[in-house]
């Protein structure tokens, strides 16, 4: 659901009009979401990172700045919702390679 060719605004929207047991995205534009206060980690159940493969063929924790961004995201927006909540919240990694 949350693609970087997709506006980040329009995704925004989206997040304000419900609760998301689910999010799917790649790590930069999550980080990017929960740091604007769009994304709100308090009704997530599960984190689906999106780790394929850029247009240079780059698995995306090959590259330094996403390795980073994906750091970032767990230990400043998953982890501390996982440790305050009843139900931890999951993450899992997946490809969409064609």
């Amino acid at each position: 659901m949350f693609s970087k060719h997709l506006d980040i605004r329009e995704q925004a929207r989206v997040l304000q009009q419900g609760k998301f047991p689910v999010v799917v995205g790649t790590p930069n534009r999550l980080l990017k979401l929960c740091q604007q206060g769009d994304l709100l980690m308090d009704s997530v159940e599960l984190v689906l990172l999106d780790l394929s493969k850029d247009k240079k063929g780059f698995h995306l924790l090959e590259l330094h700045v996403i390795k980073n961004d994906c750091l970032k995201l767990l230990v400043d927006f998953v982890f501390p919702n996982t440790v305050s909540k009843d139900k931890p919240v999951r993450v899992g990694l997946c490809r969409n390679e064609l």
